[in-house]
């Protein structure tokens, strides 16, 4: 996962996929505002690993 910000107050979380003959960037996510980025993502992966 990367990150960039755009105009000093958002984060745009993305993946870049060069797997294929083809470049691919997946957004992951926008966050404005002082949003707690990291937070989301690592909720996201706790639900991953809880089995459910």
């Amino acid at each position: 996962m990367r990150t960039t910000t755009f105009k000093k107050r958002t984060v745009v979380a993305y993946t870049v996929d060069q797997s294929s003959t083809e470049t691919v960037v997946n957004v992951l996510g926008v966050f404005h505002g002082g949003q707690d980025w990291e937070d989301a993502f690592d909720d996201d992966e706790a639900e991953e690993n809880s089995g459910d």
